[in-house]
């Protein structure tokens, strides 16, 4: 990940930051999906959808 390049670390809430970083973008959903890598961690993750719901949106724009 991310995190463990530059030696940060996973402990605790700093870990799950890391993983939801890793995982937020759209191209890396569909890439997991397609590989049968989705799993029930992406499915419940409150933080993942959050953070990927607020990408999406500042993606479209604030006039969408």
């Amino acid at each position: 990940s991310m995190a463990e390049k530059h030696g940060l670390d996973l402990n605790g809430r700093l870990r799950q930051v890391a993983l939801v970083v890793d995982k937020v973008s759209w191209s890396n959903e569909k890439k997991l999906r397609e590989r049968g890598l989705w799993t029930e961690w992406h499915d419940s993750c409150v933080e993942l959808h959050c953070v990927q719901d607020a990408d999406r949106l500042d993606a479209i724009g604030a006039f969408g």
